[in-house]
């Protein structure tokens, strides 16, 4: 069974080609447009990883990670940033891509996560 990841951007343009990405590279992909949409997704599916955008008008990447550290059931799920913004990058526990991004560094991280959560 493919590997599911939640891909989380308010810019569905990204979260396609992010998709594609993933699809060429074996994984499974559902994507949420905002921090609501994410929400409901992790709550009704099953997902391996989470890759959310840092920088969202309703809802930023850190209060999606913040919310599922709350939470039993997601405190251990990989997450992964993704931001365009790279001058603006908090320090985080949680790797970063940078948009845009390779198809090698995408899966890079991912095996990364995943292998970490194993």
């Amino acid at each position: 069974m493919k590997q599911r990841i939640l891909i989380v951007d308010d810019h569905v343009d990204v979260s396609e080609v992010t998709a594609e990405l993933l699809e060429m590279l074996g994984y499974a992909s559902d994507s949420a447009n905002s921090l609501d949409a994410a929400l409901h997704l992790l709550r009704t599916h099953h997902f391996d990883a989470v890759i959310s955008d840092l920088h969202m008008p309703a809802g930023d990447g850190m209060k999606l990670r913040s919310l599922l550290a709350e939470e039993d059931n997601f405190r251990d799920t990989p997450f992964v940033y993704m931001t365009g913004k790279v001058d603006d990058i908090p320090k985080l526990n949680d790797p970063v891509l940078v948009k845009p991004f390779s198809p090698d560094d995408l899966v890079a991280v991912l095996e990364d996560v995943l292998n970490s959560k194993a």
